[in-house]
């Protein structure tokens, strides 16, 4: 088995640990509701979401490999963009979102 991809979370705090194995990162646009370290969103029918931490870009343009976005205030929404990738768990494809973009 490879080494696969850690998954951050999926839509409503579903997420998977370690995927089998992924490609085709793509750069998307969503408007996100946040909470308190969580945040949802969906584009083209698919549904998105983070908790806890996420590789991010700060306003700055400065990189994070790990902790919360500042663009994702909880109790509000963002128009943020981010990427996802295919991640193959047991036969089954999810998309999991690896960076939220935070220079608006």
């Amino acid at each position: 088995m490879a080494a696969g991809v850690a998954a951050l979370g999926t839509a409503f705090g579903v997420g998977y640990a370690v995927g089998e194995g992924s490609h085709g990162t793509r750069v998307l646009t969503g408007t996100a509701y946040a909470g308190d370290h969580v945040a949802t969103w969906t584009v083209g029918g698919w549904a998105y979401g983070v908790r806890e931490s996420v590789a991010w870009t700060d306003g700055d343009g400065v990189d994070h490999d790990s902790g919360w976005p500042e663009c994702l205030r909880s109790g509000g929404t963002s128009t943020i963009r981010f990427a996802e990738t295919p991640v193959a768990v047991r036969g089954r494809t999810t998309r999991a979102v690896t960076w939220v973009d935070c220079r608006g």
